[in-house]
């Protein structure tokens, strides 16, 4: 089956990435620090090294000598040292929070975060020494770095200490160390190799809900962009390293409808958004197409379209990913694809009804999900061009999507926007139900307390793939 789908797995730029990480992180910070106040640790540091920059700094360090091939390896005086002096500096609480700097002559403030440009300043000192004498000798140095570090970074995150013991390092410490992690499938060894697949099965267990039950869900969406990232570098083996991938990460992702532990839904949602990207990037790379990687790919994301606990954009990803192949699916109706397409009408509908009534509309909201009910709307053109059956359905379901599509700067009475898209929304109820639901919610909607459009909030990045409009979002 080929399908036509803009490629849905381009790497998310890093802001993005650590943007998404503190959404998620202060989330989950919120409601625990009402249960308790937790005390986070983080890794004693070398008194002989316990500032960073001079480290770094240190020109006549003989472990750069190493990785430069000016001196052999020397193993266990090679990993004391980064263990013991260059790691631990990864684990602090403070370099992980950011801290505001204000400008003495400007009076300009800045938010300044330590833990990004210290794996910048160790990618640049260690991974791209200048001045290599034997190639080979460095190889081996970096290899051998390459080695620990991705077994420290992976302890990080899954709180553990060098030993494996349990650890409980601050969230962000954990997240920046999956960050790190990820960073290393774009580097490359002094012989050119392809991207470092030491990091391929750290990764795997940090995606995997059933390898590490509790990582953070900011560190599950970095560590299966790593995965990504990694399909995209080079071909996985067919072998050994897809089918683990699908059985660990893709399938219970997929398959996962509710939030468990300490996800949130939007968590959740994000997560499984990534884990579709994965397999259809792996799918994409699969050698023989009648045996793909994901086989039952189609299957997961029809179950995702009409999972009515997930947010709009994901379900509407799934749904445009479906309507993209050219054909239609064997075991896949278009019609139950149809009454998807109705229900996830009906889930914007309520979410623009609740921006309506709520006062002042949160800027998150203030604008209707118009990428979101384009794609909806291309999704439907499809199924109703490949099914007859379906044209009184899209009618019903353009009618809803048109009231909420309204620019909120040109609604002039918002009472009678709620009422027409109640309307609207009653009539597409009745088609799918077969029952009078006009009190699909109250003229007035109570607003829950706290509430700012969360649920509006599902840019999960991609072309093709993304949810949402452009402002406000993670």
């Amino acid at each position: 089956m080929s399908m036509t789908t803009t490629r849905a797995t381009q790497m998310i730029s890093r802001a993005i990435l650590l943007s998404l990480g503190s959404i998620l992180l202060l989330g989950l910070g919120i409601a625990r620090a009402q249960q308790q106040v937790v005390q986070y640790e983080q890794d004693e540091l070398n008194p002989k090294a316990n500032d960073f920059k001079r480290v770094l700094n240190a020109r006549d360090n003989e472990y750069l000598d190493m990785l430069l091939g000016k001196s052999s390896l020397e193993v266990g005086k090679f990993d004391a040292y980064f263990k013991k002096d260059v790691f631990p500096h990864f684990t602090q609480i403070n370099n992980a929070i950011a801290t505001v700097v204000v400008d003495a002559k400007t009076k300009k403030t800045a938010t300044l975060t330590v833990l990004p440009r210290l794996r910048i300043e160790f990618r640049k000192f260690y991974f791209n020494p200048i001045g290599i004498v034997d190639p080979d000798e460095a190889a081996k140095a970096r290899e051998q770095l390459n080695k620990i570090l991705a077994i420290r970074l992976y302890q990080i995150a899954n709180n553990q200490t060098q030993e494996g013991t349990p650890r409980n390092y601050h969230p962000l410490v954990r997240f920046h160390a999956a960050l790190f992690l990820c960073e290393m499938t774009n580097e490359t060894t002094t012989t050119n190799k392809p991207p470092y697949r030491g990091a391929l099965r750290p990764l795997q267990f940090l995606a995997s809900p059933l390898k590490t039950p509790n990582v953070p869900e900011s560190v599950r969406v970095v560590a299966i962009k790593g995965l990504i990232q990694h399909s995209l570098a080079y071909k996985l083996d067919e072998v050994k390293d897809v089918p683990a991938i699908n059985d660990d990460v893709i399938q219970p992702w997929l398959k996962m409808s509710k939030p468990t532990g300490g996800l949130t839904q939007d968590g959740l949602d994000w997560i499984r958004r990534r884990a579709m990207e994965l397999a259809i990037e792996l799918n994409s790379k699969s050698a023989d197409q009648t045996k793909l990687a994901v086989a039952n790919l189609p299957q997961l994301l029809a179950a995702i379209a009409a999972d009515e606990n997930a947010g709009v954009s994901l379900r509407i990803g799934a749904l445009n990913t479906l309507t993209s192949y050219k054909d239609p699916l064997v075991g896949i109706k278009d019609e139950d694809l149809g009454r998807a397409a109705g229900s996830i009408a009906l889930a914007a509908a309520k979410l623009q009804l609740h921006s309506i009534k709520t006062q002042p509309v949160p800027p998150q909201v203030a604008k209707p999900l118009k990428h979101d009910l384009t794609l909806l709307n291309n999704s439907l053109a499809v199924l109703a061009m490949r099914s007859a059956q379906l044209t009184d359905l899209q009618t019903k379901i353009g009618n809803l999507l048109a009231a909420c599509d309204t620019r909120w700067e040109e609604v002039g009475d918002p009472d009678a926007l709620y009422k027409e898209i109640q309307k609207s929304a009653a009539a597409l109820d009745m088609h799918l139900t077969g029952k009078d639901t006009s009190a699909m919610l109250p003229n007035y909607v109570q607003v829950p307390k706290g509430f700012n459009g969360a649920d509006n909030i599902q840019n999960l990045g991609g072309p093709g793939m993304r949810g949402g409009g452009e402002g406000g979002r993670h």
